[in-house]
């Protein structure tokens, strides 16, 4: 038994993080395990139908939808995930269509986290989607954080991924950092091609400890946005132009953070 919210609640699942990730669900909890869908019948040859099981029990929260993040939900929609938490306070742009998953012309305008619960909905009938269209540091977004059994962090902006790593350490939620860059010189050819993914765990390096985040980057995303043009033309900060970005870095990147979420399994 558990205190929570004033009462007693009988415990459901204990969740084991670390190298690996395992939940245990209590023999005597009102979980029904469903049979595996034969659907899945190629990946249930990889890591079996315990894995499968495991997969279609999980809670996911995904922060961040354009071109990384859509691509990881799709993903996770295709592999059997029961439940998926999209959050994203954007709404989609002409430029997104070249990105975001499922997106058409018509789109536009709309919530990103609406069109892409929307094309999951159009193949997943079993996976739930649940949409915050919220800044994830807004207090009614971090509870349903909490609710999930892994976080994907697809964010372009240094303070969502703050809040993130604080998140993944205080409660013990892995947290699997999805990013891509494309550098350019200033004559315009490009210097460096990168995507990468970070694990958060109990006992793996933080987003601080690996310099991912920057106290002043962080300081200069919460200006205004006249102050951000005025210094980056006085030279004091990088310019605030869109960054260059494409679908088959982007995809790449969200592939390489799913199969890091399978081998937790």
């Amino acid at each position: 038994m558990v205190f929570s919210d004033s009462k007693l609640d009988a415990i459901s699942q204990v969740s084991i993080v670390g190298p690996g990730f395992e939940n245990i669900r209590v023999s005597n909890s009102s979980v029904i395990v469903e049979a595996v869908d034969s659907r899945y019948d190629r990946q249930v040859s990889i890591f079996g139908e315990e894995g499968q099981g495991m997969i279609q029990h999980m809670t996911i929260s995904i922060v961040g939808v354009g071109g990384t993040g859509s691509s990881v939900a799709v993903q996770l929609a295709r592999i059997g995930v029961g439940k998926l938490i999209l959050v994203d306070k954007d709404s989609m742009d002409k430029t997104n269509l070249t990105r975001v998953y499922g997106s058409t012309f018509g789109d536009v305008g709309l919530p990103k986290v609406d069109v892409v619960r929307k094309h999951i909905k159009s193949f997943s009938k079993k996976t739930k989607v649940e949409v915050l269209q919220r800044d994830v540091s807004k207090d009614d977004v971090i509870p349903k954080l909490i609710e999930s059994d892994i976080v994907f962090g697809c964010t372009d902006n240094l303070s969502s991924r703050a809040v993130l790593n604080d998140i993944s350490i205080q409660y013990f939620i892995p947290l699997i950092d999805v990013g891509c860059r494309i550098h350019k010189h200033p004559d315009g050819s490009i210097n460096q091609i990168l995507a990468k993914i970070h694990l958060v765990t109990p006992d793996t390096a933080c987003l601080w400890c690996t310099h991912t985040l920057d106290g002043v980057a962080i300081m200069q995303e919460s200006l205004l946005e006249n102050e951000k043009e005025k210094l980056a033309q006085e030279g004091y900060i990088e310019s605030t132009d869109k960054q260059p970005s494409i679908i088959s870095l982007t995809s790449m990147a969200a592939s390489l953070g799913v199969n890091k979420l399978l081998q937790l399994v």
